[in-house]
């Protein structure tokens, strides 16, 4: 489904659009607003696997901030750090909370790789200990969704694609002045279709398996 077919899905199930009548410029630019505005949201409902990148990244190491990467401009959240070691194996590294990253006794701490990292507020990734050579990093997150434009396909499976018509519906509903009636009826819809889209997005998220030291 395009933007434009979501759109005109949730003006339909407003009671505002005709199946047969054109979408005025007016409508479509307040919906299309709005639509990018709950695409950016997706986590917020609960969607922590909305948009994952598919293939991991490679991260460019630097010898002169050997132990520090920003974040991908398209970075959400959710990371899964990985480096390669001398005999070509993926390794994960094991994430920091704050208060175990400021209990290092020794921050800059060298070795070959490193088998922890940090992530700051600030959305920097800070490696421990500090590698003396390129770990050769990938790494997959949640990404944000792509805003899109009316004829853009949202870069998110068909079943989410029917729930964000609802959730779209549902979030412009009181801006077209749609009966409070029908706006329950709206939300109590979309309620069931996010259900649905959750219990789908559990079941085909990731497992990810650590082993305890």
């Amino acid at each position: 489904m395009t933007a434009n077919e979501i759109i005109r899905g949730a003006l339909e199930l407003c009671g505002v659009q005709g199946a047969a009548e054109p979408i005025s410029a007016e409508d479509a630019e307040l919906s299309l607003k709005v639509l990018n505005r709950v695409l950016a949201l997706l986590p917020t409902y609960g969607f922590s696997w909305p948009n994952i990148s598919s293939a991991d990244t490679s991260i460019t190491w630097s010898v002169l901030t050997p132990n520090t990467f920003t974040t991908p401009t398209n970075y959400f959240g959710v990371p899964v750090l990985r480096m390669t070691d001398a005999s070509g194996n993926a390794v994960p590294l094991t994430e920091l909370t704050k208060p175990e990253y400021d209990a290092l006794p020794n921050k800059a701490l060298t070795a070959t790789y490193p088998t922890h990292f940090y992530l700051t507020p600030s959305s920097t990734f800070i490696l421990y200990p500090v590698p003396t050579q390129d770990p050769q990093l990938k790494l997959s997150y949640q990404s944000v969704v792509t805003e899109v434009g009316l004829t853009d396909t949202p870069t998110v499976s068909a079943i989410m694609q029917d729930m964000i018509e609802h959730c779209l519906a549902n979030e412009i509903a009181l801006k077209f002045e749609v009966p409070e009636a029908k706006r329950i009826e709206i939300n109590k819809r979309f309620a069931a279709k996010k259900e649905l889209a959750l219990q789908w997005a559990v079941s085909t998220a990731p497992i990810v398996i650590e082993v305890a030291e």
